[in-house]
């Protein structure tokens, strides 16, 4: 603002950081009004009923840090809301099957609030897992206190992140897939050119173990390319393709209730 600013563009600019400080205040509550207590899961909508979405799990566990900064929430409060949910997924089950809540350090898209297991026959998400991860990993580098609660949620985030088997997501030794059922196993198609899961790409290349194969960096190199196979409706590809990726059951959770797809994509 400059140093001559007339009293009404203070009074404007004052009431336009109020107004950013009481949306980004509501949106962080929303983590804390619709957590589970008992494992961290977190209501992937506001719709009654809704059930948890992973990603949202792991974009609330990158925010408690943010809200420990602006005094939003207690620093010892934020901790316990971050270890419940990583005891969670590091005792969930593992197992793939329909009912299980992940495999391979990988995690369903959508689980039921209360215990913690497969709703609506979801995908297992790879993108939705690495946003969970990123949060965990993000919770670890911000709470670094030597005390037992903050060294015990290190270990998790390191042991989540540790447990994910990137590369057996690279089928063809080049683009992950999307993600898989235990019903039909992968799709058939997968992350290819620039997009949202740079967040997958960057963890899993440097991941501590079965980190993905080098010959990744030719279908996600950053400058936007798709191959002819690509579904991803954030580029510039064909409103067809669009379609197609809409209606195999690929896109995020909507204002309704998604219907089950049991792979039937040809």
């Amino acid at each position: 603002m400059p140093p001559n600013a007339s009293p009404q563009q203070v009074a404007k600019e004052a009431s336009d950081d109020a107004l950013l400080d009481r949306l980004q205040r509501s949106a962080f509550d929303y983590f804390l009004q619709t957590t589970n207590p008992h494992n961290g899961l977190i209501a992937d909508t506001t719709r009654d009923g809704a059930p948890s979405g992973i990603a949202v799990v792991g974009i609330a566990l990158s925010a408690y840090p943010v809200g420990v900064e602006r005094g939003w929430v207690e620093p010892a409060d934020a901790v316990q809301r971050t270890l419940v949910a990583l005891q969670f997924f590091m005792g969930s089950d593992q197992s793939g099957g329909p009912d299980a809540t992940g495999y391979r350090g990988y995690y369903f898209h959508f689980l039921d609030m209360q215990s913690g297991t497969r709703v609506w026959l979801s995908e297992l998400s790879l993108i939705d897992t690495a946003f969970l991860i990123a949060g965990a990993l993000t919770a670890a580098m911000y709470f670094t206190a030597d005390t037992p609660a903050e060294s015990e949620l290190r270990r998790l985030a390191e042991a989540l992140y540790r447990r994910v088997d990137w590369r057996w997501a690279q089928r063809d030794r080049s683009a992950v897939m999307h993600g898989w059922k235990p019903e039909c196993g992968f799709p058939h198609y997968g992350w290819e050119g620039y997009s949202e899961a740079m967040l997958l790409y960057v963890p899993g290349r440097a991941g501590p173990r079965w980190h993905f194969r080098q010959s990744l960096v030719g279908a996600h190199d950053g400058r936007g390319r798709s191959s002819p196979d690509n579904r991803t409706c954030r580029m510039p590809a064909a409103p067809l393709r669009c379609r197609r990726a809409r209606r195999a059951g690929s896109g995020r959770s909507t204002g309704t209730r998604r219907e089950p797809d049991r792979c039937g994509e040809k």
